[in-house]
């Protein structure tokens, strides 16, 4: 029971959502289906982690101080850390916005600032998955640019383990878990299917 304990415990760790994109970044820079605009990919990597990856997660770091290694913001710091993440990752979007060409990463910003923004509400008023939601949106949105794929069915498979992670150490309930699933993986399919 310990050393699976101890697996959800990493599986938490792993897949923070700041860590996930990440990986969304790193696939979309150099295996995007469109063009990245006049942004070299490198650049456009860079702004990613910036402000979708390093950013958010020293703003964790930092508000979940003193919470264990499960990086729990309290309750009380939601709200505040929802906020921070959310101007960090309008930011990135609007250096994406400003190179008219960089569709593919304008979108991203755009999904990532309208999940955030969605969550926020949600919390006030009942806990819900940022973990699932952030593992989930990414999934959603590799496979409805790749379809199944390298890149879409490790994320799915990732999905389950974040699930089964949190549920594990009692982080969220299944209902918890699923809405962030539901909700990430919704937003993302509609504003994927309106942009392309």
């Amino acid at each position: 029971m310990l050393k699976l304990s101890l697996l959800a415990k990493a599986i938490t760790v792993i897949f923070l959502p700041p860590l996930v994109s990440l990986w969304l970044f790193i696939i979309f820079a150099f295996f995007s289906p469109f063009e990245h605009g006049t942004l070299p990919p490198l650049y456009s990597l860079f702004v990613g982690i910036t402000f979708f990856t390093v950013l958010p997660l020293l703003t964790l770091i930092l508000l979940a101080r003193g919470h264990g290694t499960s990086f729990t913001v309290p309750r009380s710091s939601r709200f505040p850390s929802y906020l921070i993440v959310l101007c960090e990752y309008a930011i990135g979007t609007s250096i994406f916005y400003l190179d008219k060409n960089a569709t593919i990463f304008f979108v991203i910003g755009i999904i990532y600032i309208t999940i955030i923004g969605i969550l926020m509400i949600i919390n006030s008023v009942w806990k819900i998955s940022v973990h699932s939601a952030g593992i989930s949106g990414p999934a959603t949105f590799c496979f409805y640019m790749f379809g199944i794929s390298i890149w879409t069915f490790p994320l799915i498979v990732f999905i389950v383990l974040v699930i089964w992670a949190r549920f594990h150490i009692q982080a969220h309930t299944l209902s918890q878990l699923f809405g962030g699933t539901l909700i990430a993986s919704i937003i993302t399919l509609i504003i994927a299917y309106l942009s392309f």
